[in-house]
């Protein structure tokens, strides 16, 4: 075990050199594997020197000695070269102090084909609750796995659920943090210590996946969170209502409120007398969701797993509403209708406001333009043509009732032509009797390019106007030092480039704080002084959403093939001015 003041001296060395990543020697690298593994902290501060040293390690694999790297870990050749260049997983995990304080943990997993346990930190394993845990995660995953962690001020078993979810989802799994004991037969026991846990991690805006009841009790249910999901959300004005419609989803409302921190609720249970003011708080506690879901949901999952909203509603007027709202935010919904007998299920699904449909609106409605201008607009699907109604354009339903199997179609051919209409119907009224599945689809097809009146029950209740912005992402900034066609989704789109200064670049990240994908350690050195702001090195994979904007760092000098700059060749580059940035924003069509 070092003394105090080697340990201090140990620690300046290591995350000095961490920190310069691209410039360290192997003299170094034998210095380190020589004090490699390093005892427990003497200062009991919780820091793990040993987790510096792998990513130190790792870095450089063709500096470590190998066969004395594998002595040190006490595993094959093989094994050791694993450890050095195979697959990292970092997942998250809480833990609570006696002082009822709380903190994450990191843990670094790489899995191993040998169905061993290999760590550096002996001492932290050697304790029985946390070895238990382990060889528990070994057992059900059927796989070995290498482990250190940033901290070694903890114990207990609720790491395992972490661990579980590093090998069995691989890198997806780091978008969450994880609490839960493993038993051996597979069931996840509720933890000590939830609501500290989950104030952590809301506080690093880090979704919480823990042990429940009604949404997950056993490793299998931990795939819910991968293989896609639905977010119920309903406006039924009865909590019973809305508790009987979360029988449809195996991931409960409550549940999910908790795990992403959600302050809103997602069903909208309060009174609602179909008047102005219901319809106000309404729209407030659509957009008002919307824009959490966006913020603490769908940009939280893993790239690749599918979120839905469930939905479903009680008044027509309320589904055309929420159809706008949700075609706004660029939802995927899932509608839902009640089948007495059955409950609740899915009727529909809208991936976009894109929908294209052969038929004409023709096909499903008689139509009847009044003589004059258009004052309103009623749509029908069980009453006849009313031909005292002066001003109204009237579309009468064919069948009825209208089947549910072309629900979609039909919102796609009235949406089709009502924009066709589009400079005749601003302003006027909509008289919506239609069924609630074609009414929110209307609505989410139309989105607010028309700006009706809309009523309920022959009230004016909600003009739809001004709608503004509502439903739109915030916009995403990375910082890269390449652009690839790899970042690009595979479908059609344009990307807009321009070149600007560094001025520029200051001003736009104090606007729009970036998201770091800078490759290598000593570049982000170099941006973090010429930027006035921290750039940490990630060397993940980056998939460009509508709308994301890249800030590229580009150097105007070519390495010589295979050379990788050093920090001080970069800074000297930089300081002779030999370096641009660029502006990219990515939309697709």
């Amino acid at each position: 075990m070092l003394l105090p003041h080697e340990w201090e001296h140990e620690k300046h060395l290591l995350r000095e050199r961490w920190e310069k990543l691209q410039t360290v020697e192997k003299k170094h690298i034998d210095h380190f594997l020589e004090r490699f593994p390093y005892g427990e902290n003497p200062f009991g501060d919780g820091e793990n020197l040993n987790r510096f040293a792998v990513d130190i390690f790792r870095a450089h694999p063709d500096k470590v000695d190998l066969k004395e790297f594998a002595r040190k870990l006490d595993c094959s050749e093989k094994t050791a070269e694993t450890v050095l260049r195979g697959e990292k997983i970092e997942v998250l995990f809480p833990v609570v102090y006696k002082d009822k304080s709380a903190r994450l943990v990191r843990a670094l997993v790489i899995p191993l084909e040998e169905k061993e346990i290999i760590t550096p930190d002996g001492e932290i394993i050697e304790r029985e609750d946390l070895k238990e845990a382990l060889e528990t995660v070994r057992d059900l995953t059927g796989r070995g796995f290498f482990i250190t962690f940033d901290r070694t001020d903890f114990d207990g078993k609720s790491l395992s659920l972490a661990l579980y979810a590093a090998l069995t989802f691989g890198k997806r799994a780091q978008n969450y943090a994880y609490t839960g004991v493993l038993l051996k037969n597979g069931r996840i026991e509720p933890v000590e210590g939830l609501e500290e846990k989950l104030q952590v991690a809301r506080k690093e805006g880090i979704p919480l996946i823990f042990p429940d009841s009604s949404s997950l009790k056993h490793v299998e249910d931990l795939g819910r969170f991968f293989n896609g999901f639905s977010v119920p959300v309903s406006a039924l004005f009865n909590s019973d209502q809305s508790g009987l419609f979360e029988n449809a989803f195996p991931l409960k409302g409550e549940y999910l409120k908790k795990v992403f921190h959600l302050g809103e609720e997602l069903h909208f249970d309060r009174p609602f007398n179909n008047g102005p003011d219901d319809y106000a708080a309404l729209f407030a506690w659509l957009k008002d969701l919307g824009r959490e879901l966006e913020e603490k949901v769908f940009s939280k999952v893993p790239q690749g797993v599918k979120v839905n909203i469930g939905l479903t509603l009680k008044v027509v007027a309320t589904a055309f509403l929420s159809g706008i709202v949700f075609s706004k935010f660029r939802f995927p919904v899932e509608f839902y209708n009640y089948y007495k007998g059955e409950g609740y299920r899915k009727l529909f699904a809208l991936e976009d406001d894109r929908i294209t449909t052969s038929k004409g609106v023709e096909d499903y409605f008689d139509i009847y333009e009044p003589k004059g201008g258009i004052k309103s607009v009623y749509i029908k699907s069980k009453t006849e043509y009313d031909p005292s109604s002066e001003g109204t354009l009237q579309l009468v339903a064919k069948l009825k009732p209208l089947p549910e199997g072309e629900f979609l179609d039909i919102a796609g051919a009235l949406a089709k032509y009502l924009r066709s209409l589009m400079e005749k119907l601003h302003g006027t009224k909509l008289f919506l009797e239609l069924p609630n599945g074609v009414a929110f689809a209307l609505g989410y097809l139309l989105e607010d390019y028309i700006g009706f009146v809309l009523t309920d029950r022959g009230k004016e209740v909600f003009t739809i106007k001004g709608m503004g912005d509502i439903g739109k992402k915030p916009q995403r900034v990375f910082l890269t030092n390449t652009f690839s066609l790899n970042m690009l989704q595979k479908k059609p789109g344009a990307v807009r480039f321009k070149p600007i200064d560094l001025r520029e670049v200051k001003e736009l990240l104090k606007e729009h704080p970036a998201v770091s994908y800078i490759s290598h350690q000593s570049t982000a050195q170099v941006l973090t002084k010429l930027l006035d702001r921290p750039v940490e090195a990630n060397r993940q994979n980056l998939l460009l959403e509508d709308g994301d904007r890249l800030v590229v760092f580009q150097l105007n000098v070519r390495p010589k093939e295979g050379q990788v700059f050093t920090e001080e060749e970069l800074q000297g580059i930089v300081k002779s001015g030999n370096y641009s940035f660029w502006e990219l924003e990515v939309n697709y069509t």
